[in-house]
This record gives C-alpha cells, structure tokens and sequence, in this order.
C-alpha cells in the first residue's frame, strides 16, 4: 500500500536487489487513485510507466532502458554529427519528433546553432509516417536532403549542398567564358613570329 517495491526485474530477467525496498512513487499514485494505466517514471522525465493496481499491489513496467538506449544513441549521433557533415558535404542534422532541429553542423563541421529550432516539414513528415524522406534542401536551392527517423523521438538527415555550391560556382564560370569577346589586339607578345601569326589569322 506504500508503494514500497517488492522486486524488480529489468528486460533481460536480471532481479535487481538494490532498489528492493525503495518507494516507487507512480505505485503509490496508482494505488491512491485505484486506477491503472500510464504515468510517470521515478527515473527520468521522458520515461514512463505502466501501472495496474492488484488489490494491496501495484504491477508495473517502464521504457525506462528503451528511452536510456535512446539516449545514449542521440549523445553517440551528436558527437559523431561534424564528422558526417565534412563526409557528406553539406549539412547534417538531428531533429525531434516535430522535425525541429536540436543539432545542425555545417559542411566544414562547425556547428551551425542559429539553425537549431528551425523546422523542417519534411523531417517532421519522416516521423510522422516512420519512413525516410528525400527532396530539396532547406539551406540551399538545388540541394537535396535525405532525412529518416532513428527512434520515435528524434531523427537524422543531411544534404549535398557542397556539391551543388561547386556545380553552381563551375556553372557561372562556364557562362561568363561564353559571354566573353576577344580580338588580335588581346594577343599579347611582340615577335616578328607573333605579328605573322596576327597577319596570317586576319586574312
């Protein structure tokens, strides 16, 4: 009735002794309200518990070891994320079930944070239907960006924006030769060679 826990089993059958006798706080909750169903974690804010009141007892489990994994998946892609950025040449992100940015490095591995809280209907379109997105960038026109969901709580995406800043670069350098106009004046040097080859090229 104090919610005092009695035992306590993690997801692979292991008892774990040391939190007998600890009060769990969402039992005492659910015992209070003779309710079952979900409520909080007594370990972290993101997790939660199921509770099923059984007279003086309360059966519970938690995600508590799932959203920990989670966690320690997000904290592994984030500090790898400057490194996929330089890889892939563009920017690389992570983004929250909303498609909002918590993370955005450049394509040189610096980290972009005016960009974290922007959101991405794509990214959040990902989430939304649990399956990898592709199609324009939001940093760069012509860019496309891949962006796919890693749990149910955050994902992962990046572009080709490097790549596209060069063809438009390569482009424009292309376009302003074709534009340019030259004559035999522009050819330089003064050798009795050169005047024949600029009589010769004029007649």
């Amino acid at each position: 009735m104090e919610g005092v826990r009695l035992h306590t089993v993690d997801s692979e059958g292991k008892e774990h002794p040391e939190l007998v006798g600890k009060v769990f706080q969402p039992g005492v909750d659910a015992l209070q309200s003779v309710e079952g169903g979900i409520v909080g974690s007594d370990f972290a804010s993101e997790a939660q518990s199921w509770v099923l009141p059984l007279g003086d007892y309360v059966l519970a489990c938690s995600n508590i070891e799932r959203v920990e994994r989670d966690r320690q998946l997000l904290d592994s892609l984030r500090q790898a994320l400057p490194i996929i950025a330089r890889m892939v040449g563009g920017e690389a992100v992570l983004f929250d079930v909303e498609g909002c940015r918590i993370a955005s490095y450049a394509h040189d591995g610096t980290e972009n944070k005016h960009r974290v809280g922007l959101v991405s209907l794509a990214a959040a379109e990902a989430m939304r239907n649990n399956r990898p997105t592709v199609g324009p960038s939001n940093s760069e026109e012509g860019a496309v960006a891949v962006r796919f969901p890693v749990t149910s709580s955050f994902g992962f995406g990046f572009n080709n924006e490097q790549h596209i800043k060069r063809e438009k670069s390569l482009l424009d350098e292309v376009r302003k030769g074709r534009n340019t106009r030259y004559s035999f004046s522009d050819i330089s040097g003064e050798s009795e060679a050169i005047a024949q080859a600029r009589k010769l090229a004029a007649t």
